[in-house]
């Protein structure tokens, strides 16, 4: 069946770290969030995906940016529209945990995001320059 996927995506970050969720056997990671449900708003599908998969409170921001990908897996082809928001993070980092049986959340430093594989390639790009001209050190 053909269909767009509409993905909704969070900045988070604590002490000068973001937050993303890492795919071992792909050996890549992407920024948290996931696919929003028929009737859901972005923020809604942001608080219960960020509940499902680690446990985390969150605050939703602004909307930042939308990215346009079509691509290839292992599951077939894809057509999907990220949309990334800045947030706030209100649990304490410490208190997360896995909850998915393949994915793990890690907090990587800010200077270590442009040796890491994010994917997709056009939302790396963007995270490397958003969080180096726009967040402070803290």
């Amino acid at each position: 069946m053909n269909h767009i996927e509409v993905i909704a995506r969070i900045i988070l970050t604590h002490n000068n770290t973001l937050l993303l969720d890492y795919v071992a056997d792909g050996d890549y990671y992407y920024m948290p969030g996931g696919h929003v449900e028929y009737g859901e708003t972005l923020a809604d599908c942001l608080h219960r995906e960020l509940d499902e998969e680690n446990g985390a409170r969150i605050r939703v921001g602004r909307q930042l940016q939308t990215f346009e990908n079509i691509f290839s897996d292992t599951h077939g082809r894809h057509h999907e529209y990220l949309i990334l928001h800045d947030g706030v993070l209100m649990s304490h980092p410490d208190g997360l945990t896995d909850r998915e049986e393949k994915i793990t959340h890690r907090f990587v430093p800010f200077h270590e995001l442009g040796g890491i594989r994010i994917l997709p390639e056009s939302m790396h790009r963007y995270l490397v320059k958003y969080l180096g001209q726009n967040l402070p050190r803290i």
